[in-house]
């Protein structure tokens, strides 16, 4: 075990599509939250924006005409924040988002139609 370890691997528990179940080695203590002030992924995201504005964020690999996978194609920080605020944008357009007592922002459920 290591001074990072918060879990432990229960023995026979692994299976061919997956990988064991983890359980806490304990359950009072907690991993330290964030990392250089961002308690979030939105504000990790910004913090890169800041520090690394083109730097590369966001990737994918396309496929040939010949099915062979490319090499990655990655997205600025700048433009996965920009388009992170445009979605949330558009969630709070539609009446999708709502704060609720701690002030964080929640998506609501509208049911089916």
């Amino acid at each position: 075990m290591t001074a990072n370890q918060w879990s432990l691997e229960i023995p026979e528990t692994t299976r061919s599509d997956r990988g064991g179940i983890r359980r806490s080695l304990d359950p009072t203590a907690a991993p330290m939250l964030g990392s250089n002030g961002c308690l979030t992924l939105y504000e990790a995201l910004r913090r890169g924006r800041d520090v690394s504005p083109l730097g590369p964020c966001l990737g994918f690999r396309a496929v040939s005409t010949r099915g062979f996978a490319t090499p990655f194609i990655y997205s600025s920080y700048v433009e996965v924040v920009a388009r992170v605020d445009a979605i949330a944008a558009g969630l709070a357009s539609m009446g999708l988002v709502q704060r609720n007592d701690d002030g964080m922002l929640l998506l609501v459920g509208r049911g089916r139609q």
